[in-house]
Protein backbone atom coordinates (compact mmCIF):
# COMPACT_ATOMS: atom_id res chain seq x y z
CA UNK A 1 0.00 0.00 0.00
CA UNK A 2 2.84 2.42 0.79
CA UNK A 3 4.41 1.71 -2.59
CA UNK A 4 1.08 2.37 -4.37
CA UNK A 5 0.68 5.67 -2.53
CA UNK A 6 4.19 6.73 -3.49
CA UNK A 7 3.58 5.86 -7.13
CA UNK A 8 0.28 7.76 -7.07
CA UNK A 9 1.95 10.80 -5.48
CA UNK A 10 4.74 10.68 -8.04
CA UNK A 11 2.25 10.45 -10.89
CA UNK A 12 0.39 13.53 -9.62
CA UNK A 13 3.63 15.52 -9.28
CA UNK A 14 4.83 14.58 -12.78
CA UNK A 15 1.43 15.44 -14.30
CA UNK A 16 1.33 18.84 -12.58
CA UNK A 17 4.90 19.61 -13.60
CA UNK A 18 4.29 18.75 -17.25
CA UNK A 19 1.13 20.85 -17.30
CA UNK A 20 2.93 23.84 -15.83
CA UNK A 21 5.68 23.46 -18.42
CA UNK A 22 3.11 23.34 -21.22
CA UNK A 23 1.08 26.27 -19.93
CA UNK A 24 4.09 28.46 -19.25
CA UNK A 25 5.47 27.85 -22.74
CA UNK A 26 3.27 30.53 -24.32
CA UNK A 27 0.08 32.58 -23.94
CA UNK A 28 -0.98 34.94 -26.73
CA UNK A 29 -4.47 36.00 -27.75
CA UNK A 30 -6.33 37.98 -30.41
CA UNK A 31 -10.09 38.50 -30.80
CA UNK A 32 -12.08 36.62 -33.44
CA UNK A 33 -15.35 38.51 -33.77
CA UNK A 34 -16.81 36.45 -36.61
CA UNK A 35 -17.15 33.12 -34.77
CA UNK A 36 -20.34 31.54 -33.43
CA UNK A 37 -21.12 31.08 -29.74
CA UNK A 38 -19.55 27.61 -29.73
CA UNK A 39 -16.57 28.64 -31.84
CA UNK A 40 -15.81 32.12 -30.49
CA UNK A 41 -12.26 32.20 -29.21
CA UNK A 42 -9.26 34.43 -28.85
CA UNK A 43 -6.23 33.11 -30.61
CA UNK A 44 -2.94 34.21 -32.06
CA UNK A 45 0.06 32.46 -33.51
CA UNK A 46 3.12 33.02 -31.35
CA UNK A 47 6.53 33.74 -32.66
CA UNK A 48 8.10 30.35 -33.35
CA UNK A 49 10.67 29.15 -30.85
CA UNK A 50 12.33 27.36 -33.73
CA UNK A 51 11.66 26.78 -37.39
CA UNK A 52 10.62 23.20 -36.62
CA UNK A 53 8.28 23.82 -33.67
CA UNK A 54 5.72 26.62 -33.97
CA UNK A 55 3.43 27.06 -30.99
CA UNK A 56 -0.21 28.06 -31.42
CA UNK A 57 -2.06 29.16 -28.30
CA UNK A 58 -5.83 29.46 -28.09
CA UNK A 59 -7.85 30.89 -25.22
CA UNK A 60 -11.62 30.76 -24.95
CA UNK A 61 -13.83 31.79 -22.07
CA UNK A 62 -17.57 31.93 -21.54
CA UNK A 63 -19.69 33.53 -18.82
CA UNK A 64 -23.34 32.53 -18.53
CA UNK A 65 -26.03 34.21 -16.46
CA UNK A 66 -29.31 32.30 -16.34
CA UNK A 67 -32.54 32.34 -14.39
CA UNK A 68 -34.68 29.19 -14.28
CA UNK A 69 -38.37 29.13 -13.48
CA UNK A 70 -40.14 25.81 -12.86
CA UNK A 71 -43.81 25.27 -13.65
CA UNK A 72 -44.60 23.49 -10.38
CA UNK A 73 -43.46 23.88 -6.80
CA UNK A 74 -40.83 21.59 -5.30
CA UNK A 75 -41.85 19.48 -2.34
CA UNK A 76 -40.66 20.94 0.99
CA UNK A 77 -38.14 23.31 -0.63
CA UNK A 78 -39.57 26.51 -2.17
CA UNK A 79 -36.06 27.75 -2.97
CA UNK A 80 -35.94 25.25 -5.82
CA UNK A 81 -38.92 26.80 -7.63
CA UNK A 82 -36.77 29.51 -9.17
CA UNK A 83 -33.00 29.88 -9.28
CA UNK A 84 -30.31 32.23 -10.56
CA UNK A 85 -27.24 30.53 -12.02
CA UNK A 86 -23.85 32.06 -12.80
CA UNK A 87 -21.48 29.82 -14.73
CA UNK A 88 -18.07 30.09 -16.35
CA UNK A 89 -15.95 27.95 -18.63
CA UNK A 90 -12.25 28.37 -19.41
CA UNK A 91 -10.63 26.54 -22.33
CA UNK A 92 -6.88 26.87 -22.93
CA UNK A 93 -5.23 25.02 -25.80
CA UNK A 94 -1.52 24.98 -26.67
CA UNK A 95 -0.41 23.15 -29.81
CA UNK A 96 2.77 22.72 -31.76
CA UNK A 97 4.22 20.00 -33.95
CA UNK A 98 5.59 18.30 -30.80
CA UNK A 99 3.26 19.25 -27.96
CA UNK A 100 -0.46 19.49 -27.30
CA UNK A 101 -1.61 20.73 -23.89
CA UNK A 102 -5.17 21.55 -22.86
CA UNK A 103 -7.11 22.88 -19.87
CA UNK A 104 -10.93 22.87 -19.98
CA UNK A 105 -12.64 23.62 -16.66
CA UNK A 106 -16.09 24.83 -15.63
CA UNK A 107 -17.72 26.22 -12.53
CA UNK A 108 -21.20 27.37 -11.61
CA UNK A 109 -22.94 28.84 -8.61
CA UNK A 110 -26.60 29.13 -7.70
CA UNK A 111 -26.82 32.57 -6.11
CA UNK A 112 -30.06 31.95 -4.23
CA UNK A 113 -29.18 28.43 -3.07
CA UNK A 114 -25.55 29.08 -2.20
CA UNK A 115 -24.32 25.82 -3.71
CA UNK A 116 -21.40 25.65 -6.16
CA UNK A 117 -20.39 23.02 -8.72
CA UNK A 118 -17.03 22.52 -10.42
CA UNK A 119 -15.90 20.13 -13.13
CA UNK A 120 -12.75 19.44 -15.13
CA UNK A 121 -13.51 18.22 -18.63
CA UNK A 122 -9.86 18.04 -19.73
CA UNK A 123 -6.48 18.76 -18.15
CA UNK A 124 -3.54 17.12 -19.88
CA UNK A 125 -0.20 17.48 -21.57
CA UNK A 126 0.89 15.36 -24.53
CA UNK A 127 3.97 14.84 -26.67
CA UNK A 128 3.86 13.90 -30.36
CA UNK A 129 6.29 12.05 -32.63
CA UNK A 130 6.33 10.87 -36.24
CA UNK A 131 4.52 13.94 -37.58
CA UNK A 132 1.79 13.58 -34.96
CA UNK A 133 1.11 9.91 -35.66
CA UNK A 134 2.36 8.88 -32.21
CA UNK A 135 1.06 10.62 -29.07
CA UNK A 136 1.53 10.07 -25.35
CA UNK A 137 -0.71 12.13 -23.06
CA UNK A 138 -0.80 12.41 -19.27
CA UNK A 139 -3.78 13.82 -17.38
CA UNK A 140 -7.55 14.01 -17.86
CA UNK A 141 -8.54 13.66 -21.50
CA UNK A 142 -11.66 13.20 -23.60
CA UNK A 143 -11.47 10.52 -26.29
CA UNK A 144 -13.88 8.69 -28.56
CA UNK A 145 -14.65 5.24 -27.17
CA UNK A 146 -18.17 4.35 -28.31
CA UNK A 147 -20.73 6.09 -30.53
CA UNK A 148 -23.76 5.00 -28.50
CA UNK A 149 -22.08 6.06 -25.25
CA UNK A 150 -21.27 9.45 -26.77
CA UNK A 151 -24.66 10.08 -28.39
CA UNK A 152 -26.76 9.20 -25.35
CA UNK A 153 -24.22 10.25 -22.69
CA UNK A 154 -24.62 6.93 -20.91
CA UNK A 155 -21.55 7.57 -18.77
CA UNK A 156 -20.39 3.97 -19.14
CA UNK A 157 -17.00 4.74 -20.66
CA UNK A 158 -16.33 8.31 -19.55
CA UNK A 159 -17.75 9.99 -16.42
CA UNK A 160 -20.24 12.84 -16.53
CA UNK A 161 -21.02 16.01 -14.63
CA UNK A 162 -24.74 15.64 -13.85
CA UNK A 163 -25.48 18.71 -11.73
CA UNK A 164 -28.38 19.30 -14.14
CA UNK A 165 -29.75 15.97 -15.39
CA UNK A 166 -30.91 17.51 -18.69
CA UNK A 167 -27.46 18.96 -19.38
CA UNK A 168 -24.91 16.27 -18.58
CA UNK A 169 -21.34 17.22 -19.52
CA UNK A 170 -18.80 14.64 -20.67
CA UNK A 171 -15.66 14.38 -18.51
CA UNK A 172 -12.39 12.81 -19.61
CA UNK A 173 -10.79 9.75 -18.10
CA UNK A 174 -7.59 10.27 -16.09
CA UNK A 175 -4.29 8.52 -16.67
CA UNK A 176 -1.68 7.88 -19.38
CA UNK A 177 -2.93 7.69 -22.97
CA UNK A 178 -1.00 6.17 -25.87
CA UNK A 179 -2.23 6.74 -29.43
CA UNK A 180 -0.64 5.38 -32.60
CA UNK A 181 -1.75 5.87 -36.21
CA UNK A 182 -0.60 3.65 -39.05
CA UNK A 183 -2.32 4.76 -42.22
CA UNK A 184 -6.09 4.54 -41.57
CA UNK A 185 -5.54 2.29 -38.53
CA UNK A 186 -5.47 3.84 -35.06
CA UNK A 187 -4.89 2.28 -31.66
CA UNK A 188 -5.60 4.00 -28.33
CA UNK A 189 -4.50 2.62 -24.97
CA UNK A 190 -5.27 3.93 -21.47
CA UNK A 191 -3.67 3.12 -18.11
CA UNK A 192 -5.46 4.91 -15.29
CA UNK A 193 -3.98 4.83 -11.76
CA UNK A 194 -6.77 6.95 -10.22
CA UNK A 195 -10.54 7.13 -10.42
CA UNK A 196 -12.68 10.27 -10.63
CA UNK A 197 -16.38 9.32 -10.68
CA UNK A 198 -19.44 10.92 -12.22
CA UNK A 199 -20.20 14.03 -10.20
CA UNK A 200 -23.69 15.25 -9.28
CA UNK A 201 -25.33 17.61 -6.78
CA UNK A 202 -23.94 17.30 -3.27
CA UNK A 203 -26.04 15.72 -0.54
CA UNK A 204 -26.31 17.04 3.00
CA UNK A 205 -27.48 15.50 6.23
CA UNK A 206 -30.12 17.77 7.79
CA UNK A 207 -32.33 16.91 10.78
CA UNK A 208 -32.10 13.20 10.07
CA UNK A 209 -32.82 13.55 6.35
CA UNK A 210 -30.64 13.52 3.24
CA UNK A 211 -31.23 16.75 1.31
CA UNK A 212 -30.13 17.86 -2.18
CA UNK A 213 -30.10 21.48 -3.35
CA UNK A 214 -31.39 20.29 -6.71
CA UNK A 215 -34.66 19.31 -8.34
CA UNK A 216 -32.83 16.54 -10.19
CA UNK A 217 -32.23 14.27 -7.20
CA UNK A 218 -34.86 12.63 -5.07
CA UNK A 219 -34.35 12.39 -1.32
CA UNK A 220 -35.03 8.87 0.02
CA UNK A 221 -38.26 8.11 1.81
CA UNK A 222 -38.54 9.52 5.32
CA UNK A 223 -40.76 6.74 6.66
CA UNK A 224 -41.76 3.11 6.26
CA UNK A 225 -44.63 1.00 7.52
CA UNK A 226 -44.05 -1.34 10.46
CA UNK A 227 -47.02 -3.54 11.30
CA UNK A 228 -49.18 -1.10 9.35
CA UNK A 229 -47.93 1.94 11.30
CA UNK A 230 -45.86 4.71 9.66
CA UNK A 231 -42.40 4.66 11.22
CA UNK A 232 -39.85 7.46 10.75
CA UNK A 233 -36.38 6.97 9.27
CA UNK A 234 -33.33 8.86 10.52
CA UNK A 235 -30.50 9.09 7.97
CA UNK A 236 -26.82 9.74 8.51
CA UNK A 237 -23.82 9.84 6.14
CA UNK A 238 -21.03 7.38 6.69
CA UNK A 239 -17.60 8.98 7.03
CA UNK A 240 -15.23 7.64 4.39
CA UNK A 241 -11.65 8.09 3.25
CA UNK A 242 -11.56 9.84 -0.11
CA UNK A 243 -8.39 7.95 -1.03
CA UNK A 244 -10.38 4.70 -0.99
CA UNK A 245 -12.51 6.11 -3.79
CA UNK A 246 -9.69 7.67 -5.81
CA UNK A 247 -7.12 4.86 -5.60
CA UNK A 248 -8.91 2.52 -7.99
CA UNK A 249 -6.99 1.87 -11.22
CA UNK A 250 -8.36 0.88 -14.61
CA UNK A 251 -7.34 0.31 -18.22
CA UNK A 252 -8.87 0.56 -21.68
CA UNK A 253 -8.11 -0.19 -25.32
CA UNK A 254 -9.73 1.04 -28.53
CA UNK A 255 -8.83 0.24 -32.14
CA UNK A 256 -10.30 2.05 -35.14
CA UNK A 257 -10.05 1.81 -38.90
CA UNK A 258 -10.96 4.90 -40.92
CA UNK A 259 -13.15 7.76 -39.73
CA UNK A 260 -10.83 10.66 -40.58
CA UNK A 261 -12.22 11.04 -44.10
CA UNK A 262 -15.22 10.03 -46.20
CA UNK A 263 -15.90 6.31 -46.40
CA UNK A 264 -16.54 3.35 -44.15
CA UNK A 265 -15.08 3.15 -40.65
CA UNK A 266 -15.10 0.64 -37.81
CA UNK A 267 -14.10 0.70 -34.15
CA UNK A 268 -13.80 -1.78 -31.27
CA UNK A 269 -13.27 -1.08 -27.55
CA UNK A 270 -12.55 -2.96 -24.32
CA UNK A 271 -11.96 -1.79 -20.77
CA UNK A 272 -11.70 -3.01 -17.20
CA UNK A 273 -12.27 -0.08 -14.88
CA UNK A 274 -14.40 1.29 -12.04
CA UNK A 275 -18.04 2.00 -12.84
CA UNK A 276 -18.27 5.78 -13.18
CA UNK A 277 -21.49 6.04 -11.15
CA UNK A 278 -20.73 5.54 -7.47
CA UNK A 279 -22.75 2.73 -5.90
CA UNK A 280 -24.23 3.05 -2.41
CA UNK A 281 -23.83 0.89 0.64
CA UNK A 282 -25.97 1.30 3.72
CA UNK A 283 -26.76 -0.24 7.06
CA UNK A 284 -30.11 -0.14 8.81
CA UNK A 285 -31.41 -0.85 12.28
CA UNK A 286 -34.67 -0.46 14.19
CA UNK A 287 -34.92 1.29 17.54
CA UNK A 288 -37.96 -0.28 19.21
CA UNK A 289 -37.98 2.28 22.04
CA UNK A 290 -38.30 5.30 19.75
CA UNK A 291 -40.01 3.40 16.93
CA UNK A 292 -37.58 4.81 14.37
CA UNK A 293 -35.35 3.26 11.76
CA UNK A 294 -31.72 4.36 11.56
CA UNK A 295 -30.03 4.23 8.15
CA UNK A 296 -26.36 5.04 7.51
CA UNK A 297 -25.42 5.63 3.85
CA UNK A 298 -21.96 5.68 2.28
CA UNK A 299 -20.26 5.44 -1.16
CA UNK A 300 -18.71 2.38 -2.75
CA UNK A 301 -16.71 1.69 -5.93
CA UNK A 302 -17.67 -1.20 -8.19
CA UNK A 303 -15.75 -2.56 -11.20
CA UNK A 304 -16.96 -3.70 -14.60
CA UNK A 305 -15.78 -5.02 -17.92
CA UNK A 306 -16.99 -2.94 -20.86
CA UNK A 307 -16.62 -3.75 -24.55
CA UNK A 308 -18.30 -3.06 -27.86
CA UNK A 309 -17.96 -2.08 -31.49
CA UNK A 310 -19.10 0.49 -34.05
CA UNK A 311 -19.66 0.43 -37.80
CA UNK A 312 -20.24 3.60 -39.75
CA UNK A 313 -20.05 5.40 -43.04
CA UNK A 314 -18.94 9.02 -43.29
CA UNK A 315 -19.72 11.25 -46.25
CA UNK A 316 -19.33 14.93 -47.07
CA UNK A 317 -22.41 16.25 -45.29
CA UNK A 318 -23.08 13.61 -42.67
CA UNK A 319 -22.61 10.16 -41.19
CA UNK A 320 -24.56 7.01 -40.35
CA UNK A 321 -23.48 4.44 -37.75
CA UNK A 322 -24.62 1.50 -35.66
CA UNK A 323 -23.08 0.87 -32.26
CA UNK A 324 -23.06 -1.90 -29.65
CA UNK A 325 -21.83 -1.69 -26.06
CA UNK A 326 -21.93 -4.35 -23.34
CA UNK A 327 -21.34 -3.76 -19.65
CA UNK A 328 -20.53 -6.61 -17.22
CA UNK A 329 -20.23 -5.50 -13.55
CA UNK A 330 -18.24 -7.61 -11.09
CA UNK A 331 -20.47 -8.97 -8.31
CA UNK A 332 -19.44 -7.76 -4.88
CA UNK A 333 -20.49 -8.67 -1.34
CA UNK A 334 -20.76 -6.04 1.38
CA UNK A 335 -19.25 -6.26 4.84
CA UNK A 336 -21.27 -7.67 7.70
CA UNK A 337 -24.34 -5.60 8.67
CA UNK A 338 -24.18 -3.64 5.39
CA UNK A 339 -26.31 -3.71 2.25
CA UNK A 340 -24.72 -2.96 -1.10
CA UNK A 341 -26.07 -1.93 -4.49
CA UNK A 342 -25.11 -4.41 -7.23
CA UNK A 343 -25.67 -3.09 -10.77
CA UNK A 344 -26.85 -5.61 -13.33
CA UNK A 345 -25.13 -6.04 -16.67
CA UNK A 346 -26.56 -4.35 -19.73
CA UNK A 347 -26.38 -4.29 -23.51
CA UNK A 348 -26.85 -1.01 -25.37
CA UNK A 349 -27.56 -0.80 -29.10
CA UNK A 350 -27.54 2.56 -30.86
CA UNK A 351 -28.31 3.88 -34.33
CA UNK A 352 -26.95 7.29 -35.37
CA UNK A 353 -27.55 9.50 -38.39
CA UNK A 354 -26.68 13.13 -39.04
CA UNK A 355 -27.00 15.30 -42.12
CA UNK A 356 -26.24 18.96 -42.93
CA UNK A 357 -28.55 20.67 -45.44
CA UNK A 358 -27.58 23.85 -47.27
CA UNK A 359 -30.72 26.02 -47.41
CA UNK A 360 -30.89 29.56 -48.86
CA UNK A 361 -31.52 32.20 -46.22
CA UNK A 362 -29.66 30.40 -43.44
CA UNK A 363 -26.15 31.42 -42.40
CA UNK A 364 -25.01 27.84 -41.79
CA UNK A 365 -26.23 24.47 -43.06
CA UNK A 366 -29.24 23.15 -41.14
CA UNK A 367 -28.18 20.23 -38.97
CA UNK A 368 -30.45 17.23 -38.54
CA UNK A 369 -29.49 14.44 -36.11
CA UNK A 370 -31.46 11.22 -35.58
CA UNK A 371 -30.80 8.61 -32.94
CA UNK A 372 -32.20 5.43 -31.45
CA UNK A 373 -31.22 3.62 -28.24
CA UNK A 374 -32.21 0.17 -27.01
CA UNK A 375 -30.95 -1.07 -23.62
CA UNK A 376 -31.36 -4.65 -22.45
CA UNK A 377 -30.87 -5.17 -18.71
CA UNK A 378 -29.35 -2.43 -16.57
CA UNK A 379 -31.31 -2.92 -13.36
CA UNK A 380 -29.99 -2.68 -9.79
CA UNK A 381 -30.51 -5.05 -6.85
CA UNK A 382 -29.36 -4.45 -3.27
CA UNK A 383 -27.85 -7.46 -1.43
CA UNK A 384 -26.79 -8.01 2.16
CA UNK A 385 -23.63 -9.84 3.26
CA UNK A 386 -25.37 -13.23 3.02
CA UNK A 387 -26.33 -12.63 -0.62
CA UNK A 388 -30.00 -12.10 0.19
CA UNK A 389 -31.78 -9.50 -2.00
CA UNK A 390 -32.98 -6.45 -0.07
CA UNK A 391 -34.98 -4.70 -2.80
CA UNK A 392 -33.49 -1.66 -4.54
CA UNK A 393 -33.12 2.04 -3.74
CA UNK A 394 -32.93 2.74 -7.48
CA UNK A 395 -34.35 0.33 -10.04
CA UNK A 396 -32.52 1.40 -13.23
CA UNK A 397 -28.96 2.52 -14.01
CA UNK A 398 -29.81 4.66 -17.06
CA UNK A 399 -32.33 7.43 -17.73
CA UNK A 400 -33.49 6.03 -21.08
CA UNK A 401 -33.79 2.42 -22.21
CA UNK A 402 -35.84 2.36 -25.44
CA UNK A 403 -35.78 5.81 -26.98
CA UNK A 404 -35.68 7.70 -30.27
CA UNK A 405 -34.59 11.31 -30.70
CA UNK A 406 -34.53 13.97 -33.40
CA UNK A 407 -32.65 17.27 -33.19
CA UNK A 408 -32.46 20.28 -35.51
CA UNK A 409 -29.95 23.13 -35.31
CA UNK A 410 -30.03 26.16 -37.58
CA UNK A 411 -28.68 29.70 -37.78
CA UNK A 412 -30.43 32.64 -39.38
CA UNK A 413 -30.75 36.42 -38.88
CA UNK A 414 -33.28 38.59 -37.06
CA UNK A 415 -33.06 42.37 -37.26
CA UNK A 416 -29.74 41.86 -39.06
CA UNK A 417 -28.29 40.01 -36.12
CA UNK A 418 -27.44 36.32 -35.80
CA UNK A 419 -30.01 33.97 -34.27
CA UNK A 420 -29.26 30.30 -33.48
CA UNK A 421 -31.97 27.79 -32.64
CA UNK A 422 -31.78 24.23 -31.36
CA UNK A 423 -34.80 21.94 -30.96
CA UNK A 424 -34.68 18.35 -29.67
CA UNK A 425 -37.51 15.86 -29.16
CA UNK A 426 -37.05 12.51 -27.42
CA UNK A 427 -39.54 9.69 -26.94
CA UNK A 428 -38.92 6.75 -24.59
CA UNK A 429 -41.25 3.89 -25.48
CA UNK A 430 -40.64 1.87 -22.30
CA UNK A 431 -41.52 4.83 -20.08
CA UNK A 432 -44.30 6.01 -22.42
CA UNK A 433 -43.01 9.53 -22.03
CA UNK A 434 -41.38 12.38 -23.94
CA UNK A 435 -38.89 15.19 -23.53
CA UNK A 436 -38.86 18.41 -25.56
CA UNK A 437 -35.99 20.92 -25.37
CA UNK A 438 -35.47 24.16 -27.26
CA UNK A 439 -33.04 27.07 -26.93
CA UNK A 440 -32.61 30.31 -28.88
CA UNK A 441 -29.52 32.51 -28.81
CA UNK A 442 -29.74 36.04 -30.22
CA UNK A 443 -26.48 37.95 -30.77
CA UNK A 444 -26.80 41.76 -30.49
CA UNK A 445 -22.97 41.73 -30.73
CA UNK A 446 -20.53 39.04 -31.79
CA UNK A 447 -19.56 38.22 -28.20
CA UNK A 448 -22.89 38.62 -26.37
CA UNK A 449 -25.87 36.29 -26.71
CA UNK A 450 -29.33 36.69 -25.19
CA UNK A 451 -30.77 33.26 -24.56
CA UNK A 452 -34.22 31.84 -24.03
CA UNK A 453 -35.07 28.18 -23.65
CA UNK A 454 -37.30 25.59 -22.08
CA UNK A 455 -37.72 21.91 -21.22
CA UNK A 456 -40.98 19.96 -21.12
CA UNK A 457 -41.15 16.44 -19.66
CA UNK A 458 -44.24 14.28 -19.65
CA UNK A 459 -45.67 10.77 -19.56
CA UNK A 460 -48.87 9.44 -21.08
CA UNK A 461 -50.24 8.49 -17.65
CA UNK A 462 -49.78 11.60 -15.50
CA UNK A 463 -52.10 10.50 -12.71
CA UNK A 464 -50.96 10.41 -9.09
CA UNK A 465 -51.32 6.63 -9.12
CA UNK A 466 -48.46 6.28 -11.63
CA UNK A 467 -45.54 5.27 -9.42
CA UNK A 468 -43.18 4.23 -12.22
CA UNK A 469 -39.55 4.87 -11.19
CA UNK A 470 -38.42 5.86 -14.70
CA UNK A 471 -36.61 9.16 -15.24
CA UNK A 472 -39.42 10.89 -17.15
CA UNK A 473 -42.07 9.98 -14.59
CA UNK A 474 -39.91 10.91 -11.59
CA UNK A 475 -39.16 14.38 -12.97
CA UNK A 476 -42.32 15.09 -14.97
CA UNK A 477 -43.00 18.05 -12.65
CA UNK A 478 -39.74 19.71 -13.66
CA UNK A 479 -41.01 21.58 -16.74
CA UNK A 480 -39.13 24.86 -16.88
CA UNK A 481 -38.32 27.95 -18.86
CA UNK A 482 -35.08 29.87 -18.59
CA UNK A 483 -33.53 33.03 -19.89
CA UNK A 484 -30.30 34.91 -19.55
CA UNK A 485 -27.15 36.00 -21.28
CA UNK A 486 -23.85 34.52 -22.41
CA UNK A 487 -20.66 36.49 -22.85
CA UNK A 488 -17.70 35.09 -24.74
CA UNK A 489 -14.26 36.55 -24.06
Amino acid sequence: MKTEKKLLRGFKIITLGLLIMGVSSSVAVAADSSASLDDLSISKMQEPTSSADKMKSTFQGTLRFEEDKYASEADNNPKLNQSMLVGANIDLDFQSSRWHNKIDISGEKYLDLGSSNYSVQELYTSHLWNDGKTQVAVGRKLEFWSQVDKDWQLGLWQPLATFDALRPVDQGLTGVFYKQKIGDFEILGLASPIFIPTMGPSVQEKDGSLVYDSRWNRSPSSSFKLYGIATGIVYSLDSYNISKLVENPGAGLRVRMGGDHDGAWASANYGYKPINAITLQYSKSLDLNSQTGDVTVGPNVAYHQIFGGDLGYKYTNGMVAVSYLQDMPDPKKPSDDWILQNPHGLQAIGVHGDQAYVVPGFLNPIGLTLGYLKVIGGGITDYDSTGTPQGAIFAQRLNFTNAASVQMDFTTTAWRKKLTTSVKFLRDFDQQGSLLHTELNYFPTSSVALLLGGDVLGVDNDSASNLDSGFLNQYRANDRIYGGMSYVF
